[in-house]
């Protein structure tokens, strides 16, 4: 059912504080009445064309249950826990595609696919669309998917990415790829993210010609031209916690 569903990201009172108005804000500190106000502002909504379930001659109401689900609880942890982080990390810009993007969500469609530079579809267990303000059209914005933590499977997501964003490269963008292990990070997948940003930033030698060196945890696929790669662990009977890139 999560496949018929989309998420929005709404206001209570468009008038009060909002993601996009934090960021606004800048690198300055969030005054933490602000903080408080824009988390009891936003909300998140799910719906569907079907909102209930025939069982046995009992019609069961399906939000609640889509809601509870673990999909439904990292989105709220995403944007109502983890932006904040960032900003209190002092990571704003060193992470931009994914805090300010954030504020730039409107919807996010679970289970979707997109179709990649080869023309094959790749799938995804969440993807977020928003409009940046400025540029006025919806876009690609963000890229989720649930695995187990192992290499060959962050690998497998970063190609798929990579795929996307060249195809969709005119169109929409993609600012951020956000891997979401259920139990501990392998080592080797925690080696493959080192040698997938942070070698090629040692490594590139544009120095200031290159703007993107700053960026942490950037997936590099041209000069220029990119994605954050995020690493979240999400443990059964936990909560989400970001292993990589450390926001200290």
């Amino acid at each position: 059912h999560l496949q018929q569903a989309q998420v929005q990201l709404n206001y209570r009172d468009p008038e009060l504080s909002t993601l996009q108005k934090l960021v606004d804000m800048g690198t300055a500190e969030l005054p933490l009445h602000l903080i408080k106000e824009a988390k009891q502002n936003l909300q998140l909504d799910l719906t569907l064309p079907n909102s209930h379930l025939q069982i046995a001659g009992q019609t069961l109401p399906l939000i609640p249950t889509l809601m509870a689900s673990r999909y439904l609880q990292l989105l709220q942890w995403f944007y109502q826990e983890y932006f904040y982080q960032l900003n209190a990390s002092g990571n704003t810009q060193s992470l931009k595609y994914i805090y300010d993007w954030m504020a730039a969500t409107q919807r996010i469609q679970p289970f979707a696919s997109l179709i990649g530079e080869d023309k094959r579809e790749r799938n995804f267990t969440l993807v977020a669309h928003g409009s940046i303000p400025g540029e006025g059209y919806d876009k690609v914005l963000h890229l989720f998917r649930f695995g187990s933590g192992t290499a060959n499977e962050l690998e497998a997501f970063l190609d798929d990415c990579i795929s996307v964003k060249k195809a969709l490269i005119k169109s929409g963008d993609i600012g951020g790829a956000v891997y979401i292990s259920a139990g501990e990070m392998s080592t080797e997948a925690l080696k493959l993210f080192y040698a997938r940003t942070v070698e090629p930033r040692k490594g590139f030698g544009l120095g200031s010609l290159d703007k993107l060196t700053r960026y942490k945890g950037f997936v590099r696929i041209g000069l220029n031209r990119g994605f954050h790669l995020n690493l979240i662990e999400y443990p059964v009977q936990g909560r989400p916690e970001v292993v990589a890139p450390l926001l200290k």
